[in-house]
């Protein structure tokens, strides 16, 4: 982010140097054409540089004053995306003693679906500024290439540049119309002065050879200013060409401030500079050649297009890569959710298990019809006594059981108690029915313990006998 944003403050900086620049222009040429004695209105002039100027300068100041704030948006931003993980680290590192661990969990996985939405919307919007700023980077590069002297236009698609339409330019009507009359009035001082002079000391270039008024061109424009300068220097050493901050005032022999009727040789030579800087100074604002001074500057290499091409990369890259990322850091949160509540840690997962395998041996036995079904005792908690007692029940042999049952209806017992009562007499509950059962059963165990010391042959004889005569008595009883 930090790139993107030093990025835009360097091209805005550029496009206001480049209006120093054209303000520098303005004044020279300005000051070129009062020297002159040439009609011109300079508020014309001054507008059309203003308004670019102001215009520039409003999104300049914008920049400028959210500059701090999205830096440091970007922090709290991003401070966000990390500091909802460490919900989901606490929920892991939480204490087995709070029951809602696992619920910082969930609170992560909620809060990263609304940053992931975030996330991808801000990855639209930064590839979208991410193209438009690649278009205008491009179309400025178009600019800068097309400007250049000796360009090949029909090659480059200088047909297509757009660039004035995102930056604007001045108003050019004023300075290619005064750009005609100056270079009528360079051309007629050139040839009146080689008329009257003979030739003269200095062999002044006539404008038609390098430049037109048809197709004005700052760049060449330049050339040709640079080269009558160049001759002046044969005689005037302080005259030699440097940069763009040299101007007519390096002839020092001429004290005259109107030019437009000169009568000395140095005072013509001079008046020729003067209408060169005049006309350097409107091809300069006829062509916006301030934006291809931002167009150069900001295309170069390391330059602001760089950098914030750079920074925008690195930007919708992140927020996509986190918005990928983010979907694995719900799912966690999610699962984390269920992972880490108290009742699933290892520590209680005994404690949880035993009391569901309670809470299952209440429902299975109280079910309508049933013993337990009435009241209250849905609820009643196993002692440790019945909880033996259910475990024996579970161990009961299925064979066991249907012997103990058959007996049971079939045969009285032994004990002096009555035999069961027949299906057609009366009903009988299913439930008391096996808790006789199990009673006769645990009789049946500790009669088998109490005679583990007897002889097996004899053990083995008696209870033949007994099944003998158990049988042939709950035969004659059975109904008929």
């Amino acid at each position: 982010m930090h790139q993107v944003v030093d990025g835009a403050e360097e091209v805005f900086d550029q496009a206001m140097a480049a209006i120093g620049t054209m303000e520098s222009m303005n004044m020279m040429l300005q000051d070129g054409m009062t020297q002159l004695a040439m009609s011109f209105n300079g508020t014309e002039m001054d507008t059309a540089i203003s308004s670019v100027k102001t215009s520039v300068g409003d999104v300049e100041t914008k920049v400028d004053d959210n500059v701090e704030e999205i830096k440091y948006g970007a922090y709290v931003f991003y401070f966000c995306f990390v500091s909802n993980m460490l919900l989901g680290t606490f929920s892991f590192l939480c204490s087995s003693n709070f029951a809602c661990c696992g619920y910082w969990s969930m609170a992560m996985a909620v809060f990263g679906w609304v940053l992931t939405g975030l996330c991808w919307l801000l990855f639209a919007v930064f590839y979208a500024s991410g193209a438009f700023l690649d278009d205008t980077c491009v179309q400025l590069q178009l600019w800068s290439d097309c400007k250049q002297l000796g360009a090949n236009t029909t090659t480059l698609g200088c047909q297509n540049l757009a660039i004035q339409k995102q930056i604007s330019c001045p108003d050019n009507a004023t300075f290619i119309a005064d750009y005609a009359e100056v270079y009528d009035n360079l051309y007629s001082q050139i040839v009146n002065y080689q008329t009257q002079f003979n030739t003269g000391s200095v062999q002044f270039a006539e404008p038609n050879i390098t430049i037109t008024t048809d197709d004005i061109n700052y760049e060449k424009t330049k050339v040709y200013r640079d080269a009558l300068y160049l001759s002046e220097s044969t005689v005037v050493s302080g005259c030699k060409p440097s940069g763009v901050s040299y101007s007519s005032t390096c002839v020092t022999n001429c004290s005259s401030s109107n030019l437009s009727s000169p009568t000395t040789e140095p005072c013509f030579q001079k008046a020729i500079l003067s209408s060169a800087d005049v006309l350097l100074g409107l091809s300069y604002m006829a062509t916006c050649s301030y934006l291809t001074d931002v167009a150069f500057n900001a295309t170069k290499a390391g330059s602001s297009c760089d950098k914030m091409g750079d920074g925008f990369i690195y930007q919708f890259g992140s927020q996509g890569a986190m918005g990928i990322l983010y979907f694995l850091v719900i799912f966690v949160g999610v699962q984390g959710f269920h992972v880490w509540r108290q009742e699933n840690r290892k520590e209680n997962k005994d404690e949880v298990n035993a009391e569901l395998q309670a809470e299952r041996v209440r429902d299975s036995v109280s079910f309508p019809g049933g013993a337990h079904s009435l009241g209250d005792d849905k609820n009643k908690v196993e002692t440790a006594e019945e909880i033996e007692e259910r475990k024996m029940r579970n161990n009961l042999d299925t064979d066991q059981l249907k012997k103990l049952t058959l007996d049971y209806y079939s045969k009285p017992w032994t004990e002096g108690m009555k035999i069961g009562p027949l299906p057609e007499c009366e009903f009988t509950n299913y439930l008391d029915d096996l808790a006789e059962v199990y009673k006769r059963y645990k009789k049946t165990t500790y009669a088998e313990k109490e005679h583990e010391e007897k002889d097996p042959g004899q053990d083995a004889k008696q209870e033949e006998e007994d099944r003998s005569d158990d049988n042939g008595t709950a035969l004659q009883q059975l109904p008929r």
